[in-house]
């Protein structure tokens, strides 16, 4: 049996069945990323979420705690007491694709947390507005989204749900414009990159990079930042929220399980 994938994957286009699932069930345990997954079948992260939920599998887990040192830990556990401004910055759609599914987006919203989303997320996931979760989680930043326009230097020091410009999409956007095929490949780590800089120059007590955890997967990354830069698992995020008695886990199994249409919960 053949499994058939989008127009954009690579090489041959087709897999067969037993390799989708060894690639689904490398994803699902941490071999792989997801960028690799993307690359290798042409999925988007909704897609896999589906396949994953279809098949009972998990979302991976990464607990980015362990790369920090003594005084990032420390800010950890002070940014989820609320007693500091922070930005949260959104490196991909994918931690913000997972929420949607799982109906839990609004777990973002902690008082003293200014969720900053890249101009060049808001693009991709409004390029796939088809698919699972982006309606939902666009949606949601509309209705959410600061009614008055900030300088970017004041985006850092209130609360609120912001889309942020960056000159990186800028050059992006003329790009695209020359060839629609150009991909998007790399830009996101590069626009959280120069809005990170951004926050730091006016100020900010803390940042969180937040990622989907997969993409997590070399520690070097992870402990290159200043002390108040904190590198950012999606399920990291959610275990510091700790928010009544909704759990990480339970978050990240109803986002495959919503996904999957119905699939059992793995045991």
């Amino acid at each position: 049996m053949q499994v058939d994938l989008p127009e954009n994957s690579l090489e041959s286009r087709t897999l067969n069945a037993e390799q989708f699932d060894e690639i689904l069930r490398s994803y699902a345990v941490g071999d792989i990323a997801r960028r690799d997954v993307e690359e290798v079948t042409g999925l988007w992260f909704s897609d896999i979420l589906e396949e994953l939920g279809c098949r009972g599998l998990r979302l991976p887990r990464v607990d980015t705690r362990a790369h920090y040192n003594d005084k990032q830990k420390a800010l950890f556990n002070i940014i989820f007491s609320k007693a500091m401004k922070v930005s949260l910055i959104v490196t991909d759609p994918s931690p913000l694709i997972t929420l949607a599914v799982a109906d839990a987006l609004d777990a973002l919203l902690i008082p003293g947390v200014n969720v900053i989303i890249p101009d060049m997320v808001n693009f991709v996931v409004t390029k796939h507005i088809d698919k699972s979760g982006s309606r939902e989680l666009l949606n949601w930043i509309g209705h959410h989204q600061s009614a008055h326009q900030l300088q970017a230097e004041q985006r850092h020091t209130v609360s609120g749900v912001f889309v942020e410009s960056t000159e990186t999409f800028n050059e992006f956007k003329i790009l695209h414009k020359l060839n629609p095929s150009v991909k998007t490949k790399n830009r996101g780590e590069q626009v959280a990159a120069e809005i990170l800089e951004r926050g730091l120059e006016n100020g900010v007590d803390a940042v969180i990079l937040l990622f989907e955890d997969s993409d997590i997967k070399n520690a070097n990354f992870l402990v290159r930042h200043p002390n108040n830069v904190l590198v950012m698992s999606t399920s990291t995020f959610l275990d510091g929220l700790q928010q009544g008695n909704l759990s990480a886990d339970e978050i990240l199994r109803g986002t495959v399980l919503k996904s999957g249409k119905g699939g059992t919960s793995p045991t």
